[in-house]
């Protein structure tokens, strides 16, 4: 059964009473939450907090402000399986300058119920500076996303799929937000990412 993102916070009493952030810390607590009658709950919650981690890293890297409750979706098949829905709704990534964006799922507490004001920076920084090593880790192996090689690649899916030529302005236009972006990892995390890509 398809899930929307939010459903996780929600039980039959309604919503759980100690979440109310649309966050990482709070996903985790309601993921727990929600499959504690499980035998293998703890096993279920790593491998889908693993790919939300890899969602969040996603949606820092290309500045995606857009990942709210109903932009992503946990899957409870018949069999017991629980999983995380491939990413979509990315059309917003690359939208604004790297230190202008607001992420739509942080890492922690904004300063609203379920609308957070943190920048894509704060995001950043907080979560090098509270995340296990391994999930630090992630960030730096996910860089490739920002390579020229992945931007061709991308742009070739496209036309592929649309079975057309993109023009040549957008791709200059997308081309430059890579380079925007790439930029800005290299000085934010203090890689030469040109190199390590």
């Amino acid at each position: 059964m398809p899930l929307s993102g939010g459903i996780c916070f929600f039980t039959k009493d309604g919503i759980l009473p100690f979440v109310k952030y649309h966050n990482l810390e709070d996903i985790w607590i309601a993921l727990e939450k929600r499959y504690e009658k499980r035998e293998n709950r703890d096993e279920i919650v790593k491998k889908l907090m693993e790919k939300i981690v890899d969602m969040f890293i996603f949606d820092i890297l290309t500045g995606n402000p857009d990942r709210h409750m109903d932009n992503w979706i946990i899957v409870e098949y018949p069999s017991g399986k629980v999983d995380l829905q491939p990413l979509f709704d990315n059309a917003r990534a690359f939208f604004n300058f790297p230190y202008l964006t607001k992420l739509g799922l942080p890492i922690s507490k904004g300063e609203s119920d379920f609308q957070p004001i943190i920048t894509l920076e704060e995001n950043l920084y907080l979560f090098l500076k509270v995340s296990s090593k391994e999930f630090v880790h992630r960030i730096y192996d996910s860089l490739w996303v920002l390579s020229e090689k992945n931007d061709i690649n991308i742009i070739e899916r496209i036309e592929r799929k649309v079975k057309g030529p993109i023009p040549n302005e957008i791709k200059s236009i997308y081309k430059i937000k890579w380079e925007t972006y790439l930029d800005y990892f290299q000085e934010e995390l203090n890689v030469d990412l040109k190199k390590n890509i």
